[in-house]
Protein backbone atom coordinates (compact mmCIF):
# COMPACT_ATOMS: atom_id res chain seq x y z
CA UNK A 1 0.00 0.00 0.00
CA UNK A 2 2.59 2.48 0.70
CA UNK A 3 4.71 1.35 -2.31
CA UNK A 4 1.26 2.56 -4.11
CA UNK A 5 0.61 5.98 -2.45
CA UNK A 6 4.56 6.72 -3.24
CA UNK A 7 3.81 5.25 -7.11
CA UNK A 8 1.22 7.92 -7.23
CA UNK A 9 2.56 10.69 -5.31
CA UNK A 10 5.66 10.58 -8.19
CA UNK A 11 3.41 10.34 -11.07
CA UNK A 12 1.38 13.18 -9.90
CA UNK A 13 4.73 15.10 -9.42
CA UNK A 14 5.96 14.47 -12.56
CA UNK A 15 2.77 15.44 -14.60
CA UNK A 16 2.46 19.00 -12.81
CA UNK A 17 6.20 19.12 -13.87
CA UNK A 18 5.76 18.17 -16.96
CA UNK A 19 2.22 20.58 -17.18
CA UNK A 20 4.27 23.51 -15.68
CA UNK A 21 7.12 23.10 -18.55
CA UNK A 22 4.14 23.08 -21.38
CA UNK A 23 2.52 26.12 -19.85
CA UNK A 24 6.33 27.66 -19.67
CA UNK A 25 6.51 30.52 -21.71
CA UNK A 26 8.99 30.17 -25.10
CA UNK A 27 11.33 32.68 -24.47
CA UNK A 28 13.63 32.45 -27.53
CA UNK A 29 10.41 31.86 -29.48
CA UNK A 30 8.84 35.32 -28.23
CA UNK A 31 12.39 36.98 -28.56
CA UNK A 32 12.81 35.62 -33.02
CA UNK A 33 9.21 36.65 -33.64
CA UNK A 34 9.74 40.27 -31.65
CA UNK A 35 12.85 40.73 -33.28
CA UNK A 36 11.35 39.59 -36.92
CA UNK A 37 8.36 42.53 -36.60
CA UNK A 38 11.28 44.86 -34.99
CA UNK A 39 12.40 47.92 -37.81
CA UNK A 40 15.38 50.90 -37.70
CA UNK A 41 13.89 54.32 -39.06
CA UNK A 42 16.60 56.33 -40.19
CA UNK A 43 16.00 59.82 -40.26
CA UNK A 44 18.11 62.86 -41.49
CA UNK A 45 19.00 66.03 -42.25
CA UNK A 46 19.02 66.53 -46.22
CA UNK A 47 21.40 65.43 -48.55
CA UNK A 48 22.27 61.85 -46.35
CA UNK A 49 23.17 63.21 -43.51
CA UNK A 50 22.20 61.10 -40.59
CA UNK A 51 20.31 62.71 -38.03
CA UNK A 52 18.93 59.48 -35.75
CA UNK A 53 18.19 56.33 -35.63
CA UNK A 54 14.95 54.79 -34.12
CA UNK A 55 12.99 51.69 -33.44
CA UNK A 56 9.70 50.56 -34.85
CA UNK A 57 7.37 47.83 -34.68
CA UNK A 58 5.38 45.85 -37.19
CA UNK A 59 1.64 46.08 -36.27
CA UNK A 60 0.15 45.06 -39.65
CA UNK A 61 1.30 42.25 -42.30
CA UNK A 62 0.79 45.21 -45.37
CA UNK A 63 3.62 46.95 -43.40
CA UNK A 64 2.29 49.43 -40.59
CA UNK A 65 4.70 50.60 -38.05
CA UNK A 66 4.60 52.46 -35.21
CA UNK A 67 7.39 54.53 -33.87
CA UNK A 68 8.60 57.38 -31.63
CA UNK A 69 6.46 60.40 -33.01
CA UNK A 70 9.88 62.71 -31.97
CA UNK A 71 12.39 60.63 -33.78
CA UNK A 72 11.14 61.65 -37.46
CA UNK A 73 8.94 65.03 -36.34
CA UNK A 74 10.54 67.70 -39.09
CA UNK A 75 12.67 65.03 -40.29
CA UNK A 76 13.95 65.76 -43.98
CA UNK A 77 14.52 62.10 -44.76
CA UNK A 78 12.75 58.93 -43.64
CA UNK A 79 14.27 55.49 -44.49
CA UNK A 80 13.07 52.41 -42.50
CA UNK A 81 15.33 49.01 -42.42
CA UNK A 82 13.37 46.05 -41.62
CA UNK A 83 15.06 42.93 -39.42
CA UNK A 84 14.83 40.92 -42.53
CA UNK A 85 17.59 43.19 -44.20
CA UNK A 86 14.69 44.90 -46.57
CA UNK A 87 15.49 48.87 -47.30
CA UNK A 88 12.11 51.40 -47.65
CA UNK A 89 13.01 54.85 -48.47
CA UNK A 90 9.62 55.99 -49.50
CA UNK A 91 7.18 56.11 -46.20
CA UNK A 92 3.86 57.43 -45.66
CA UNK A 93 2.85 58.91 -42.13
CA UNK A 94 -0.34 57.68 -41.13
CA UNK A 95 -0.83 59.50 -38.01
CA UNK A 96 0.52 60.14 -34.91
CA UNK A 97 -0.37 61.11 -31.42
CA UNK A 98 2.23 64.05 -30.16
CA UNK A 99 1.07 63.73 -26.21
CA UNK A 100 1.57 59.79 -26.18
CA UNK A 101 5.07 60.35 -28.56
CA UNK A 102 3.79 57.52 -30.97
CA UNK A 103 3.75 57.68 -34.68
CA UNK A 104 2.06 55.12 -37.29
CA UNK A 105 4.30 54.69 -40.57
CA UNK A 106 3.28 52.85 -43.51
CA UNK A 107 5.97 51.29 -46.21
CA UNK A 108 5.53 49.70 -49.78
CA UNK A 109 5.68 45.92 -48.20
CA UNK A 110 3.14 43.23 -47.76
CA UNK A 111 3.64 39.60 -46.06
CA UNK A 112 5.84 41.77 -43.51
CA UNK A 113 6.54 39.51 -40.32
CA UNK A 114 4.22 41.30 -37.59
CA UNK A 115 2.97 41.46 -33.55
CA UNK A 116 -0.49 40.35 -32.82
CA UNK A 117 -1.77 43.09 -30.11
CA UNK A 118 -3.12 42.30 -26.96
CA UNK A 119 -4.51 44.52 -24.53
CA UNK A 120 -3.73 46.38 -21.29
CA UNK A 121 -6.73 45.31 -19.66
CA UNK A 122 -5.88 42.07 -18.77
CA UNK A 123 -2.82 43.03 -17.20
CA UNK A 124 -2.40 42.48 -13.13
CA UNK A 125 0.88 43.54 -11.15
CA UNK A 126 3.05 40.60 -11.20
CA UNK A 127 2.35 39.86 -14.61
CA UNK A 128 5.70 38.62 -16.63
CA UNK A 129 6.66 40.99 -19.59
CA UNK A 130 9.56 40.89 -22.27
CA UNK A 131 11.30 43.52 -24.25
CA UNK A 132 13.59 43.04 -26.53
CA UNK A 133 16.78 45.39 -26.11
CA UNK A 134 20.14 45.64 -26.48
CA UNK A 135 22.94 43.86 -24.45
CA UNK A 136 25.94 46.12 -24.12
CA UNK A 137 25.91 47.39 -27.45
CA UNK A 138 27.01 43.82 -28.56
CA UNK A 139 24.01 41.60 -29.60
CA UNK A 140 20.10 41.50 -29.44
CA UNK A 141 18.56 40.04 -26.55
CA UNK A 142 15.46 39.41 -25.06
CA UNK A 143 15.09 40.93 -21.38
CA UNK A 144 11.99 39.68 -19.07
CA UNK A 145 10.52 41.65 -15.84
CA UNK A 146 7.23 42.09 -14.50
CA UNK A 147 4.20 44.44 -14.90
CA UNK A 148 4.80 47.38 -11.68
CA UNK A 149 1.69 49.66 -12.25
CA UNK A 150 -0.61 50.90 -14.66
CA UNK A 151 -1.01 54.26 -13.42
CA UNK A 152 -1.77 58.08 -15.20
CA UNK A 153 1.56 59.23 -16.59
CA UNK A 154 0.88 62.39 -14.13
CA UNK A 155 2.10 60.30 -11.49
CA UNK A 156 5.49 60.04 -13.08
CA UNK A 157 7.84 63.23 -13.57
CA UNK A 158 8.40 64.36 -16.72
CA UNK A 159 6.21 61.35 -18.41
CA UNK A 160 3.82 63.89 -19.52
CA UNK A 161 -0.23 64.31 -18.80
CA UNK A 162 -3.47 62.96 -19.78
CA UNK A 163 -2.92 59.43 -20.70
CA UNK A 164 -2.27 56.09 -19.08
CA UNK A 165 1.08 54.27 -19.39
CA UNK A 166 2.69 50.60 -18.49
CA UNK A 167 5.28 50.30 -15.62
CA UNK A 168 7.69 47.23 -15.62
CA UNK A 169 10.61 46.19 -14.66
CA UNK A 170 12.39 44.55 -17.74
CA UNK A 171 15.88 46.08 -18.10
CA UNK A 172 15.71 48.07 -20.93
CA UNK A 173 18.69 50.88 -22.77
CA UNK A 174 17.55 54.02 -23.65
CA UNK A 175 18.22 53.33 -27.06
CA UNK A 176 14.91 51.12 -27.02
CA UNK A 177 12.96 53.44 -27.36
CA UNK A 178 9.88 52.73 -29.51
CA UNK A 179 10.28 48.82 -29.10
CA UNK A 180 7.68 46.30 -28.26
CA UNK A 181 6.52 45.38 -24.90
CA UNK A 182 5.19 41.85 -24.79
CA UNK A 183 2.98 39.64 -22.84
CA UNK A 184 4.35 35.84 -21.73
CA UNK A 185 2.02 34.69 -24.90
CA UNK A 186 4.39 37.16 -27.40
CA UNK A 187 1.12 39.69 -28.12
CA UNK A 188 1.87 43.22 -28.24
CA UNK A 189 0.50 45.21 -25.18
CA UNK A 190 2.64 48.02 -25.15
CA UNK A 191 5.45 50.73 -26.70
CA UNK A 192 8.14 51.58 -25.00
CA UNK A 193 8.66 55.36 -24.98
CA UNK A 194 10.79 56.12 -22.13
CA UNK A 195 13.18 54.47 -19.54
CA UNK A 196 13.60 56.50 -15.74
CA UNK A 197 16.01 54.62 -12.74
CA UNK A 198 14.74 51.27 -12.66
CA UNK A 199 12.01 51.35 -14.22
CA UNK A 200 10.94 51.21 -17.88
CA UNK A 201 7.18 52.72 -19.32
CA UNK A 202 5.26 51.70 -22.34
CA UNK A 203 2.07 53.22 -24.05
CA UNK A 204 -1.13 50.63 -23.77
CA UNK A 205 -1.34 49.22 -27.42
CA UNK A 206 -4.73 49.78 -27.56
CA UNK A 207 -4.91 53.42 -27.24
CA UNK A 208 -2.41 54.18 -30.21
CA UNK A 209 -3.77 51.08 -32.34
CA UNK A 210 -6.32 53.62 -34.18
CA UNK A 211 -3.18 56.08 -35.11
CA UNK A 212 -2.91 54.27 -39.09
CA UNK A 213 -6.68 55.68 -39.27
CA UNK A 214 -6.28 59.28 -38.95
CA UNK A 215 -6.00 60.04 -42.42
CA UNK A 216 -2.64 62.19 -42.17
CA UNK A 217 -1.32 60.24 -45.36
CA UNK A 218 1.82 62.70 -45.87
CA UNK A 219 4.57 61.34 -47.72
CA UNK A 220 7.50 61.79 -45.70
CA UNK A 221 11.04 62.85 -47.50
CA UNK A 222 12.67 59.92 -49.68
CA UNK A 223 15.46 58.40 -47.33
CA UNK A 224 17.54 57.04 -50.31
CA UNK A 225 20.28 59.02 -49.56
CA UNK A 226 20.73 57.77 -45.78
CA UNK A 227 23.48 55.01 -44.98
CA UNK A 228 23.92 53.29 -41.29
CA UNK A 229 26.91 55.05 -39.85
CA UNK A 230 29.93 52.88 -40.33
CA UNK A 231 29.21 52.27 -44.07
CA UNK A 232 28.53 55.91 -44.27
CA UNK A 233 31.89 57.04 -42.39
CA UNK A 234 34.01 54.44 -44.58
CA UNK A 235 33.11 55.59 -47.52
CA UNK A 236 34.14 58.96 -46.68
CA UNK A 237 37.27 58.01 -44.63
CA UNK A 238 40.39 56.68 -46.49
CA UNK A 239 42.49 54.19 -44.35
CA UNK A 240 45.21 55.30 -41.86
CA UNK A 241 48.98 54.18 -42.38
CA UNK A 242 49.88 51.50 -39.80
CA UNK A 243 50.69 52.91 -36.34
CA UNK A 244 49.36 56.43 -37.31
CA UNK A 245 46.57 58.16 -35.63
CA UNK A 246 43.25 58.26 -37.02
CA UNK A 247 42.22 61.49 -38.55
CA UNK A 248 38.97 63.16 -36.97
CA UNK A 249 35.91 63.20 -39.31
CA UNK A 250 35.14 66.60 -40.96
CA UNK A 251 32.36 68.38 -38.99
CA UNK A 252 30.30 68.07 -41.80
CA UNK A 253 30.63 64.44 -42.06
CA UNK A 254 28.62 61.43 -39.88
CA UNK A 255 31.37 59.72 -37.40
CA UNK A 256 32.82 56.16 -37.54
CA UNK A 257 30.34 54.49 -35.78
CA UNK A 258 30.88 50.65 -35.58
CA UNK A 259 26.91 49.50 -35.53
CA UNK A 260 27.79 46.21 -37.58
CA UNK A 261 27.44 43.89 -33.96
CA UNK A 262 24.75 46.62 -32.31
CA UNK A 263 20.73 45.92 -32.57
CA UNK A 264 18.43 48.14 -33.38
CA UNK A 265 17.25 48.54 -29.79
CA UNK A 266 21.05 49.79 -29.04
CA UNK A 267 22.04 52.24 -32.25
CA UNK A 268 20.02 54.73 -31.53
CA UNK A 269 22.25 55.98 -27.99
CA UNK A 270 25.25 55.35 -29.92
CA UNK A 271 24.27 57.14 -33.34
CA UNK A 272 22.57 59.94 -31.10
CA UNK A 273 26.37 60.22 -28.77
CA UNK A 274 28.64 60.34 -31.67
CA UNK A 275 26.24 63.15 -33.38
CA UNK A 276 26.80 65.10 -30.81
CA UNK A 277 30.21 64.32 -30.05
CA UNK A 278 30.85 66.29 -33.64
Amino acid sequence: MRTLVISVLSATSLLAAAQTSQNAPDTQAIFERTKAATVMVLTGEGAGKLHSIATGVVISNDGVILTPWHAIKGALEVQVRTAGGDVFDQVKLLGYDERRDVAALKITADSLPALTPGSSASLAKGDRVYAVANDGGVKWSTTQGVISAIRPADEVPGAGTGFRIVQFTAPVAPGAIGGALVDHSGALIGIIVSVKNQSAFAIPIENVLGLPDLGTNQILGSGANLEMPAKHAAANTKPSPAGSAKPKPPAHETPNVDVSAISASGIEDAVNRALAAQ
